[in-house]
């Protein structure tokens, strides 16, 4: 009998409430039956963790800014030693070389298609720092990790490429985050 190869799974949370969470939840159910299946996420809440290898990074909810920090160098330094024969993504949130990354958000996409930022004046001093932080650290991930010396394929309308004046983006107007106006999805690409 051929032996099954192995996926790991990288995410901050896999499985749970909210619309990634529930898309992964699904994508570990299918992967399953064909992979061994290593999660290496914060936490693991899918409907069925049988036969799945859960590698939990232990790192604080909030603030925000520093939970995406520790989680990108432990994940990281984790996934050295976790033996797969692909290395799945959900956004850029390690440093290690992927060959598939599934891109729910491109931060460096909306505030390049919005020309602002998702801040609210309305808001605590602190929250939008906490927001701008975090944003601010998304988007230097994604022109660290979104290039085809680091990501070979990605999913949901970006292609890896050249860095260019979008941080190594090749972005089209179909965003993710977008308003259904400007982002119109038959199904996922793959490019």
């Amino acid at each position: 009998m051929k032996k099954k190869p192995t996926i790991a799974i990288v995410a901050h949370d896999a499985g749970g409430l909210g619309g990634m969470e529930l898309v992964l939840n699904e994508t570990i159910m299918r992967l399953k039956e064909d992979y061994n299946v290593t999660v290496v996420a914060s936490s693991l809440n899918v409907t069925d963790p049988k036969d799945i290898r859960f590698i939990k990074i232990p790192v604080i909810k909030r603030p925000v800014p520093i939970r995406l920090i520790l989680f990108s160098i432990l994940a990281s330094i984790r996934l050295l030693f976790v033996k797969r024969d692909i290395l799945h993504t959900t956004g850029a949130i390690v440093f290690n070389r992927a060959d598939f990354s599934t891109v729910h958000f491109c931060h460096a996409g909306y505030l390049k298609a919005t020309g602002g930022s998702r801040l609210n004046d309305k808001i605590s001093l602190f929250r939008q720092w906490n927001s701008g932080i975090a944003s601010f650290i998304a988007r230097t991930m994604e022109r660290i990790v979104y290039r085809p010396s680091r990501t070979r394929k990605s999913a949901r309308g970006f292609k890896p490429c050249a860095r260019g004046d979008n941080g190594g983006l090749s972005l089209s107007s179909r965003t993710g985050g977008l308003s259904a106006e400007r982002c119109k999805y038959s199904k996922i690409q793959v490019l």
